[in-house]
């Protein structure tokens, strides 16, 4: 919650909205953004009382009937903040001008979704506590902020001027009021016109007046209850100050004192040390004798895993061996698995499982037959222009013995017995399908 530039300007501004606070931001804080928020005295009380009360604290309040009237146009304007406008799309859709807007606020269930939102917060919220007194140092007015804004460069040494920024453009706020919407405003934001006097200041509102004695003893009110708070700044700030000029001599004291007790400790500390010590260098000769003989427990132990660790290694270098002799030539399962007799005998099965399948099966067995004729012509091509493309003897693939298992599975054999057929049958071009073959397949599916 406390910021650096908090402890840079010695100072912290709670930002009411739509009170220039965004003015005021850009002046004090030498920024263009947003750093403040709209958080509340009491917020930073509860954080860090000491510290809110060691720097200077201020804000700015607007006359309720004025600030209700801009926060709406605002809001219902298009340069609102996104989150703005889309609450405004659902709260404040139903009202076409102020006037329906403030009729509405009789119903307390619209007064209270209203009031939860930031921009029409009663203002002594975020300057006062729950018993309503006043938290900030200074409180300066929306309608003589150029001249209260001089008694916050005063007492923060700057001399920066205020540039308006973030303002809602409408008429002046007396003419969107009549007798009872004055009633419903000043009720809601009774406090806000009780704490900040603009109860007295605007009770003409309607044809009722104040003279100007009056006025000027309004006036000298104010200036001197913003006299006292400055002077109960100053006073609460150089009482900040003494606290923790005694809380660091005190600070130093202790330290003093714990280097003493500290340096007293160590030599007692030291002598027990030193006792102790000639204690271990009696009893480490003992423990040197038994720490040869662990040591070389443990060199045999490192022996015996050396031993284990060569066979392991060998064992890996034979697995590598197979590894790099299955990625460049592939197993001998595949080697079978391109056979004609398995390619044959695995499409028959597929196309024996429907009608479709039987009566295309001699196109789909002439056309195997043909590729692998084809593969077979361009391999032996291939060896012949790189004899290193050759591939080795079947019987040198790890998986050998395995894969022998293929050639006497069901689909192989079944590849077999039809070319076995084929061949006694004077097959010539078009493969003939002998009806024992059709019954295996059968079988088979």
């Amino acid at each position: 919650m406390f910021k650096e530039f908090h402890k840079k300007y010695g100072c912290i501004f709670i930002h009411i909205p739509k009170v220039a606070g965004t003015s005021i931001e850009r002046v004090v804080f030498e920024s263009s953004k947003w750093l403040v928020g709209h958080k509340k005295a009491i917020d930073y009380i509860k954080k860090d009382k000491d510290k809110f009360e060691s720097l200077f604290s201020f804000a700015f309040v607007r006359n309720p009937f004025d600030r209700t009237v801009s926060a709406f146009h605002y809001l219902k304007g298009r340069s609102c903040t996104l989150g703005d406008k889309r609450w405004a799309d659902i709260h404040l859709k139903d009202y076409e001008n102020f006037n329906d807007f403030a009729l509405a606020l009789e119903n307390k269930t619209v007064r209270d979704k209203i009031l939860s939102w930031m921009h029409f917060v009663p203002q002594y919220r975020f300057v006062c506590d729950e018993n309503r007194s006043i938290l900030v140092n200074f409180i300066g007015k929306f309608e003589n902020i150029e001249k209260d804004f001089e008694v916050v460069k005063k007492q923060l040494k700057i001399n920066r001027d205020l540039v308006h920024a973030n303002s809602s453009s409408h008429e002046s706020y007396k003419k969107y009021y009549n007798e009872q919407t004055y009633q419903i405003i000043s009720e809601i934001y009774r406090n806000d016109f009780e704490l900040f006097d603009y109860d007295l200041e605007y009770a003409n509102l309607f044809n009722q007046s104040l003279n100007d004695l009056q006025k000027n003893k309004i006036n000298d009110k104010k200036l001197e209850i913003r006299a006292m708070r400055l002077r109960n700044y100053k006073k609460k700030h150089s009482f900040f100050m003494l606290k923790c000029e005694n809380e660091s001599l005190k600070n130093e004291n202790d330290l003093y004192l714990n280097k003493a007790h500290s340096l007293e400790t160590e030599l007692i500390q030291t002598k027990n040390q030193l006792d102790s010590q000639i204690k271990i260098l009696e009893s480490n000769q003992n423990q040197s004798n038994l720490k040869i003989q662990r040591l070389t427990e443990a060199n045999q132990q490192l022996d015996l895993k050396n031993q284990q660790l060569t066979q392991t290694n060998s064992q890996l270098n034979l697995k590598t061996k197979e590894l790099d002799f299955t990625l460049h030539y592939g197993t001998a399962k595949d080697r079978i698995h391109n056979h004609l007799s398995y390619k044959l005998g695995q499409a028959m099965i597929e196309n024996s499982k429907s009608l479709l399948g039987y009566i295309r099966m001699p196109y789909v067995l002439s056309y195997i037959k043909d590729k692998h004729k084809q593969e077979q012509q361009q391999y032996q091509e291939a060896i012949k222009k790189n004899p290193n493309l050759k591939l080795p003897n079947l019987e040198s693939y790890p998986d050998y013995k395995e894969s022998l298992k293929e050639k006497e599975c069901f689909t192989y054999k079944l590849g077999e017995a039809f070319i076995k057929a084929n061949t006694a049958g004077g097959g010539g071009t078009i493969i003939q399908i002998t009806p024992c073959l059709l019954q295996l397949c059968k079988r088979s599916a």
